[in-house]
């Protein structure tokens, strides 16, 4: 039986990677890529055609929609199914890269942000989740975050928050939604893409070095059901995989039933790094 993978942000980078991975093991595809510029905006047909042209020896289908709108994550979900009778994973990918200090953050900016790294992913989790169940079927989910959910990075405060989100919000559905056999991870790529490229650490970097190709296998065996992994938030660079986890520290302990500011101030050492 064929396996059928619907990948968000397919056309360029780690998405089209991706989608040449799956290919190469005889999944049919579902594309989805709006072909916006690396800020987010305006649409190129172009590049996701090409990609699909280029896997002709596949079934592929390609579908334009705004999957920040729940019914358009629903209604790729059900073409889906309309198209090869199953859905086995679902892959987000889709993002883009604004540079903004935040108190040069403008309101659209942050609501676009969240729209696509975070509500856009959750609608299309829902969507999946939700037709698995009805139909008593297992698969997987994969959604792309960043590292800066944990460390926060300057100038990407709406996407740090973004990352953040999601990297809760997956665990949260993982616990949620295990008994159904239903597995959702994130993947978090350190990769050379139109994104990335003019970044400090990629202009230090070789051409050949953490490739969106390196990111691929991962994606590929999180996306097999039957890997029954789930909750984790997983970094790639090269040839290095990571898993990235929240820290809580032993902290201090007071000597009476609770600390006055005196005692703070005096361990604060200890509170944070205990």
């Amino acid at each position: 039986m064929t396996r059928v993978a619907l990948i968000t942000g397919a056309a360029g980078g780690v998405g089209a990677a991706v989608c040449r991975r799956l290919a190469g093991q005889g999944f049919a595809l579902v594309l989805v890529d709006r072909g916006t510029d690396s800020e987010g905006r305006g649409a190129d047909a172009e590049p996701l055609r090409a990609l699909a042209q280029s896997l002709a020896s596949n079934e592929v289908v390609t579908l334009d929609a705004d999957l920040s709108s729940p019914a358009s994550a629903e209604r790729v979900v059900d073409e889906a199914h309309a198209r090869f009778g199953r859905l086995d994973a679902v892959i987000s990918l889709a993002g883009f890269r604004r540079e903004r200090s935040l108190l040069k953050l403008q309101d659209e900016d942050l609501r676009e942000t969240l729209d696509v790294h975070l509500v856009a992913p959750l609608a299309l989790l829902r969507a999946a989740a939700q037709r698995w169940i009805d139909l008593g079927s297992r698969g997987s989910v994969i959604l792309a975050t960043n590292a800066t959910a944990f460390f926060g990075a300057s100038r990407h405060a709406a996407a740090s928050a973004a990352s953040a989100g999601l990297a809760a919000a997956i665990r949260a559905a993982a616990g949620e939604l295990r008994r159904h056999r239903i597995c959702v991870n994130a993947v978090a790529p350190t990769a050379r893409t139109r994104l990335t490229e003019g970044t400090p650490l990629f202009r230090k970097l070789g051409p050949d070095a953490m490739r969106a190709e390196d990111v691929a296998p991962l994606i590929a065996w999180l996306a097999r059901a039957e890997t029954e992994v789930s909750g984790e938030i997983l970094g790639v660079a090269g040839g290095r995989i990571y898993a990235l986890q929240n820290r809580e520290t032993t902290g201090a302990f007071s000597e009476s039933t609770a600390f006055d500011e005196s005692e703070i101030s005096r361990r604060w050492d200890e509170i944070i790094r205990g």
